[in-house]
């Protein structure tokens, strides 16, 4: 695809360093209990904003929008516009808007309290993900190519990367949002770095792995974190400082189980040091130590793989929804 040369500019988030001199106490998730909400239709994708107080959950072919207010929830509107499954949600870094996904269309809504729907964009073919920074969303999907979109009255396609020839399950920023990490289907990782000039992104390393894994995360600008498909343990990856190539460094034991799902991402809470992590019937909360060690502080069984959510990003409250209960739970952080 030919590149529009548009010379935008990517608002870069100021870095969140981590207080590593604090001296972590263990702690648990443990649930709200006026906080469960049944909810019989699957429920594939759930959004929180940054301030805590909107909560969004995909529930088959509707978009619940729910108060949120320290852990209890109450619903105060149903979104009905889409057509098909609702399988990715995603606030806006700045403001109420979200953009929501469904398998062939994505949809713009701004602003909830309007409820004013903005209406079709463009098809794109089952999206897993995309990212939101001021006017620029990055996409990956089953035709194995990662997209990035600008903003410009309207959202127009940029650049297009090709390198991967399997369906993408995933990508994500570094903290510097100047580098992506992507895996698919194909057993490859891509690093992906932005130019100095902000115009264009490239393919700097291609990692091939054993087993194609379904999630992968970013902690910090020089670290990720690879999980391979239905495997319990997670793999480290680190860039050496000399040739600025990514590496393989150790792994993590995780409980797991078998895994055919291949939402509910991976997640880091810089201000907490913890990854979020689904794997199989488990979400494991992995807590990164000074010593760069990393510590599973704990692992929630949820007896399904059918199994979705999110942290807020204070690290506060863990959101999900599972088929074996069919509730959308709240759980909230304790220090033990």
């Amino acid at each position: 695809m030919k590149q529009l040369n548009t010379g935008f500019n990517i608002e870069k988030q100021q870095s969140i360093q981590s207080n590593y001199s604090t001296t972590w106490k263990s702690f648990s998730q443990e649930i709200i209990e006026e906080s469960q909400i049944s909810q019989s239709d699957i429920c594939l994708v759930i959004a929180i904003d940054n301030e805590c107080s909107t909560l969004l959950a995909g529930c088959y072919l509707q978009i619940k929008v729910f108060e949120f207010n320290q852990g209890i929830i109450k619903q105060i509107q149903t979104l009905n516009e889409h057509k098909n499954w609702v399988h990715t949600l995603t606030f806006m870094k700045k403001s109420k808007q979200f953009i929501s996904w469904k398998f062939r269309q994505f949809y713009n809504y701004m602003e909830i309290k309007l409820k004013q729907f903005m209406g079709f964009i463009i098809e794109i073919k089952w999206t897993q993900f995309l990212d939101l920074l001021f006017n620029l969303i990055i996409s990956g999907s089953s035709d194995t190519t990662i997209k990035f979109w600008i903003n410009k009255n309207e959202w127009l396609c940029q650049q297009t990367i090709t390198d991967h020839s399997g369906y993408i399950y995933d990508l994500n920023l570094n903290q510097q949002q100047n580098r992506i990490v992507s895996c698919g289907h194909d057993k490859v990782i891509l690093i992906i770095e932005q130019s100095e000039k902000n115009t264009e992104w490239n393919v700097i390393q291609k990692i091939t792995v054993e087993k194609y894994g379904y999630r992968v995360c970013f902690i910090g600008n020089n670290m990720f974190i690879f999980s391979p498909y239905a495997t319990e343990q997670i793999s480290v990856f680190e860039m050496n400082n000399i040739n600025k190539q990514f590496t393989k460094i150790r792994d993590i034991t995780v409980k797991c189980g078998p895994d055919d799902q291949c939402l509910f991402p991976q997640q880091y809470v810089y201000s907490e040091c913890i990854l979020l992590s689904k794997n199989g019937e488990y979400v494991n909360l992995i807590r990164k130590q000074q010593n760069g060690e990393f510590l599973t502080e704990q692992s929630i069984h949820f007896g399904t793989t059918n199994l979705f959510g999110r942290m807020s990003e204070d690290g506060k409250y863990l959101i999900t929804w599972d088929r074996k209960s069919n509730k959308i739970q709240i759980r909230k952080s304790k220090e033990l």
